[in-house]
């Protein structure tokens, strides 16, 4: 479940300090056109060297860092120019979901992206993701989504639809994509004795990070 309006604001983004690819999500602040993403994914410092892919080719330019969320794995840059975007801002409205509702997240997982043609103009295709979100933290800051995250989703938007199904275009952003819990488990030997070895998995737990329009972070620039 995608649509263009969310689709054409979502970034696929290499963040070359610290050798991560990614996602962003564009945003207006008034007036301004900015890009939210995770903090984890960002040098210390005020300045970002981030390649954007668009048109079939990336495009190197260093982004302002404007601000970090604090407690919150965000962060708010303003790349070097805006972005043209067509169609409507998404809300941001975390109010309207609940636990236990089905939510979406989109990202470029393992450096791929889709091919939808002209449907979404030079912006290539994120892939789509569904989970249940399952929980949040006592501050109300960190959402779990029960869902597989996999490496190239950080930053990229958490949304749900008002009335699903039937408003399929009525979508709220309610936060944005962090990381996923790790599991330590033992490996095994071919004959199914434990090892001194550990690895670590996935066990599908997805944390992402609610946005508000109060907070600090998304004040008007």
């Amino acid at each position: 479940m995608i649509s263009q309006a969310l689709a054409t604001r979502t970034l696929w983004v290499n963040f070359l300090d610290t050798h991560q690819y990614a996602t962003a999500f564009l945003v207006q602040l008034g007036g301004t056109q900015c890009a939210l993403t995770a903090a984890h994914l960002l040098p210390a410092g005020s300045i970002a060297r981030v390649a954007i892919y668009r048109d079939g080719r990336w495009d190197t330019q260093d982004a302002t860092i404007l601000r970090r969320g604090g407690e919150a794995d965000l962060a708010l840059l303003r790349l070097s120019y805006d972005i043209p975007v067509k169609h409507a801002e998404i809300p941001i409205e975390p109010g309207g979901v609940f636990i236990g509702q089905d939510v979406f997240f989109l990202g470029f997982p393992f450096k791929l992206h889709a091919d939808y043609g002209q449907a979404f103009g030079p912006m290539p295709g994120p892939f789509v993701k569904k989970g249940t979100l399952s929980s949040s933290s006592q501050s109300d800051v960190a959402m779990y989504v029960d869902a597989i995250n996999n490496p190239g989703f950080s930053g990229g938007p958490l949304y749900y639809f008002k009335d699903f199904p039937t408003k399929f275009d009525e979508c709220r952003l309610v936060g944005l994509v962090s990381k996923w819990r790790t599991e330590r488990e033992p490996v095994f030997d071919a004959e199914g004795n434990v090892t001194d070895l550990w690895t670590e998995s996935n066990p599908g737990l997805m944390v992402a990070y609610r946005l508000r329009t109060d907070m600090p972070l998304l004040a008007p620039i």
